[in-house]
């Protein structure tokens, strides 16, 4: 928040006596505006650098759990970071904010050039909608259904996990949402249907090496 603060007053054409709401901090909505939106990236570029977050991500599959050890380190809030995960990360990803069951706002990274489901009530085969259920999501990625997600048909080989935290203080839930596909040379899921999967390898979707 204070460094979203910092961005009205160093950001060219912000106006400094601007009182910011709740809602337009730390949020990528397109009903937010323009200058809010500026001041959000410039917190997450000012607590996050990108030539140092490039290294924390490099090695990274999108998960939580290396979110949770990025923001640990750098105390940076799960949103934001995971935020910034998402747009230096190699994989295939976006990160989601749904709110009272109503997806809200997307980030994709540029190798995600699926279309998600925004502004309409979560499916209910999401892990999201599970959230303002009360229900228990598990803890680790689990493969879910594309079309809950995305908009059309997804990729014919490719696999989309879903890892949702809830956080009720907010009536909120943040989702990563993951396409992992198999290998190239391994065009058979016979057997362990998640024993294919190479996500570190290069794929002609992913357009930039892993770093």
């Amino acid at each position: 928040t204070i460094a979203h603060e910092l961005g009205h007053l160093l950001l060219p054409g912000h106006d400094e006596s601007a009182v910011c709401q709740a809602g337009d901090v730390e949020t990528w909505d397109e009903g937010v505006s323009k200058l809010e939106l500026e001041a959000n990236e410039f917190a997450g570029e000012l607590l996050l650098p990108t030539t140092l977050i490039r290294g924390l991500v490099s090695a990274r599959q999108p998960t939580f759990d290396a979110i949770d050890a990025i923001a640990t380190t750098y105390a940076t809030s799960l949103t934001a970071t995971a935020y910034r995960f998402i747009e230096e990360t190699s994989h295939a990803s976006a990160l989601v904010w749904s709110q009272a069951g109503v997806s809200k706002w997307c980030k994709r990274s540029e190798e995600f050039d699926q279309w998600i489901r925004l502004n309409e009530r979560l499916d209910r085969r999401t892990f999201a909608s599970d959230c303002f259920k009360g229900n228990a999501v598990p803890t680790r990625p689990e493969r879910v259904m594309a079309e809950a997600w995305l908009e059309g048909s997804g990729p014919s080989e490719a696999t989309v996990f879903e890892e949702t935290r809830c956080m009720k203080w907010y009536d909120g839930a943040l989702t990563l949402l993951w396409i992992a596909e198999p290998s190239p040379e391994s065009p058979s899921t016979c057997g362990d249907p998640e024993a294919n999967l190479e996500p570190e390898e290069f794929t002609l979707r992913r357009k930039r090496w892993p770093r």
